[in-house]
């Protein structure tokens, strides 16, 4: 039975509203909260869930050996299969990544932030202002993947953790 089979059976049969039935629902079968790689995954295969892991598995010596072929290498740790089921069946929601300002120390606070360029798609010094062109905020993979993971251990960079 699927989620919203199961809001309509408890908004007839136990004569709730809908954000009633909804809630209770919530409240009983948590989503998984998986990691915004799996998430990806899932998203790019649900349609077909059974034969991608089939074929996953089954082509695993030829997979491409990303965070999510490291992630479902660890069964034991990360109950795949059972996510990625619960995932299809109840929904799920992403892990928050924690994300960071990077900024050059001991600069006069005008364009001394890395930020990213959305339109240009390249990294630039600028100032902190969060617009549509540019991202501010950056998660330690966007850092890494824009070789930007040193900053975390250079000294004449401040990496702060943001909300």
């Amino acid at each position: 039975m699927t989620r919203e089979e199961a809001v309509k059976k408890l908004v007839t049969a136990g004569r709730l509203s809908v954000a009633h039935a909804e809630d209770f629902y919530d409240s009983i079968i948590p989503k998984p909260v998986v990691p915004q790689f799996v998430a990806y995954w899932y998203e790019e295969h649900k349609d077909n869930l059974n034969e991608s892991i089939w074929e996953h598995l089954v082509n695993w010596d030829d997979a491409n050996w990303d965070d999510f072929h490291r992630w479902i290498s660890q069964p034991d740790e990360n109950g795949v299969i059972t996510t990625l089921v619960n995932m299809h069946q109840f929904g799920y929601e992403v892990k928050k990544e924690k994300r960071y300002t990077v900024r050059i120390r001991n600069l006069d606070d005008e364009e001394t932030y890395l930020n990213y360029d959305n339109f240009r798609e390249t990294w630039v010094f600028y100032s902190r202002e969060d617009t549509d062109r540019f991202r501010t905020t950056h998660t330690k993979k966007q850092l890494e993947d824009g070789c930007f993971g040193w900053v975390f251990d250079c000294e004449g960079f401040e990496v702060i953790e943001v909300e």
